[in-house]
């Protein structure tokens, strides 16, 4: 890897912040029972819609310019070979990072990584159903407990609906919108790239709904890739990954019913192996024949297993094509996957749109 290229984007939020969810309000219900919910950390669309619109404003003359594609294409085009990898926040002042694992609770890298290290090395037989079990309590408590963690606070405001072409009030048209703040007060979004062709400086951006303001610092940095790889003493070509960003699957309607079916009545499958390793391998897009990946917990939180349309296609004005979403904090077992290799899958992320930072994952060496 080239450091060179590596850069540290880091978002400081002047207000507080709403990041909508790919759903619509509570549907029929008008009044202030309507409730825009929000997640605590922005999904990659957002993020790289980020940098997509600071690059277009600098490379295009927009008042004679059309510059529209279709769906993805056009951040994907202005982004070029940028490689994006959301899921971290820290504290401005503190070297440790904290991840974000689909809740308002952001546990320490580190501590995470440490309790799994613990319970892998418990059991002398290797990573089986109970060390997996042990596992997922270790994740739960850690996004249930504010110790050494990041918390997101939750508050509400009341809006009503304007009649744009009468300039007046929808009667009866009330709604509430969540907005998040984080704690502490000086948490930083931090996230890694590669390639980017915006300058090392700062910038006065717009950041989700509502007009949220913040301070995007773009840096270069010179470390290495720490806070993606934890490595044991020994090459095992054994991994587990933790998915910081939620990924996506794009496959055909029968394949996506049947998964949905099949994951919907619980959160811990291990029993499940022919549909966890369809799982893994469409995660890592056919592309590496020679490693196998099973999917062994999909968590409950913010988001969940489902099908969605991950941002707006303003070419065309309307949603964007439907994936199937993984959430954040879905845990992978990985098979085959040498250390010289373990990097490049680190930067390409697992599933679709891989570059646009979604399926950014976490990977231990067991």
């Amino acid at each position: 890897m080239d450091q060179n290229n590596v850069k540290t984007l880091a978002i400081k939020p002047l207000t507080q912040l709403l990041f909508k969810p790919p759903s619509p309000f509570t549907a029929g219900i008008f009044g202030p029972a309507a409730i825009g919910t929000t997640l605590s950390y922005p999904y990659p669309s957002t993020i790289s819609g980020l940098l997509a619109s600071i690059l277009y404003f600098q490379q295009y003359d927009t008042t004679t310019t059309s510059y529209e594609c279709e769906d993805y294409r056009d951040v994907k085009e202005l982004l070029e070979y940028t490689i994006i990898r959301p899921g971290f926040l820290k504290i401005s002042d503190k070297e440790d990072y904290n991840i974000y694992l689909n809740r308002d609770v952001f546990p320490k890298t580190t501590t995470l990584v440490e309790k799994i290290k613990q319970v892998i090395k418990k059991e002398q037989n290797g990573v089986n159903g109970k060390t997996l079990e042990d596992i997922h309590k270790e994740i739960t408590s850690l996004t249930e407990t504010a110790n050494g963690a990041i918390l997101a606070h939750r508050s509400r405001i009341s809006g009503v609906a304007l009649n744009r072409s009468s300039k007046s009030v929808k009667t009866g048209y009330l709604y509430q919108l969540e907005r998040i703040e984080y704690e502490p007060w000086n948490t930083q979004l931090t996230i890694y790239t590669k390639n980017l062709k915006l300058p090392d400086k700062k910038y006065y951006v717009k950041l989700g709904g509502k007009q949220g303001t913040a301070i995007l610092e773009i840096q270069r940095t010179d470390k290495e890739m720490s806070p993606f790889i934890y490595y044991q003493e020994q090459n095992t070509m054994r991994w587990l990954g933790i998915l910081i960003s939620p990924a996506l699957i794009r496959i055909n309607e029968q394949s996506l019913q049947t998964l949905k079916e099949q994951l919907k009545y619980d959160t811990f499958i291990p029993n499940s192996k022919k549909l966890s390793k369809a799982l893994g391998k469409l995660l890592l897009n056919e592309t590496k024949p020679d490693i196998e990946a099973s999917v062994i917990y999909v968590p409950k939180g913010e988001s969940s297993l489902g099908i969605v349309n991950p941002g707006w296609c303003t070419a065309r004005n309307i949603p964007r094509e439907p994936y199937l979403l993984i959430p954040s904090g879905t845990v992978l077992e990985i098979d085959g996957l040498d250390r010289k290799r373990v990097e490049d899958l680190a930067w390409q992320g697992l599933g679709a749109s891989g570059k646009l930072g979604w399926g950014t994952t976490i990977l231990i060496e067991i």
